[in-house]
């Protein structure tokens, strides 16, 4: 489970109990739960849960790499994430997104060094294309191979891309996954998030592909959740599904 679906959810160590009793293993936490790595280490294990991952804002990772390495290292993350950009913040050109490639490979170098690896969450901005034609996120990868991949499929199809196309492409890159579904408000017809295995995401193709893939860590997460219940009880009886035979 991606924690941030729990944010407005809490508190967060019964949150975690819920989720062992429904049967999940591992949890992501995202940037502000880092605070207190030590408490949050307390929590997750007295639900006997793991965190083979954590995301970490790029600003964290600027101002003090050696500390995020002590984060995970005191979480037991082999894997750090970065999850965004800040609004503004997304380069608007090649130059720009080869100059941000450039910097997280030498971030993905000192992790490596401490036996860690470095890897992109993408929302939808990594697929617009740029004004030469190029895609944000060919350019963060051709930059090391030490920049890994947690695809989040839902982003993807937001930007009206296949995201079985990108993980067919980039297999070897993919580590993890972000598992959202998509949905259509009835009274609006727009788009909006909804619960897994209960949108419009062609999981019968998606999955195949991330089992095709290197992704060891799957994470049910939603954009907007209401019912976290609910919610997390779907989504891992859609991830049972997938298991199961035919």
């Amino acid at each position: 489970m991606q924690l941030a679906a729990a944010r407005s959810f809490p508190p967060l160590a019964v949150r975690l109990q819920d989720l062992a009793e429904l049967g999940y293993a591992k949890v992501e936490p995202y940037d502000a739960l880092l605070r207190d790595p030590a408490g949050l280490m307390a929590l997750v294990r007295a639900a006997n849960l793991i965190m083979p991952s954590i995301q970490a804002g790029l600003p964290r990772l600027r101002s003090d790499l050696q500390r995020v390495i002590g984060m995970a290292d005191t979480l037991h993350a082999g894997l750090v994430i970065i999850p965004d950009l800040g609004q503004g913040d997304y380069p608007a050109d090649t130059p720009g997104w080869m100059r941000l490639g450039a910097e997280l490979a030498g971030h993905a170098i000192k992790l490596k060094t401490a036996g860690k690896r470095l890897a992109w969450h993408n929302r939808e901005q990594e697929f617009m294309r740029l004004p030469d034609g190029s895609r944000p996120i060919e350019h963060l990868f051709e930059a090391s191979p030490d920049i890994f991949w947690e695809i989040d499929v839902a982003w993807a199809v937001r930007a009206g891309e296949d995201p079985v196309e990108w993980i067919d492409r980039y297999p070897r890159r993919i580590v993890a996954a972000h598992l959202k579904d998509i949905g259509e408000s009835p009274a609006s017809g727009e788009l909006v998030w909804t619960d897994l295995g209960q949108g419009m995401l062609d999981w019968g193709l998606i999955v195949p592909a991330l089992r095709r893939s290197a992704c060891q860590h799957w994470y049910a997460g939603h954009g907007a959740c209401l019912d976290f219940e609910r919610f997390a009880r779907r989504a891992i009886q859609t991830m049972r599904d997938w298991s199961r035979p035919g």
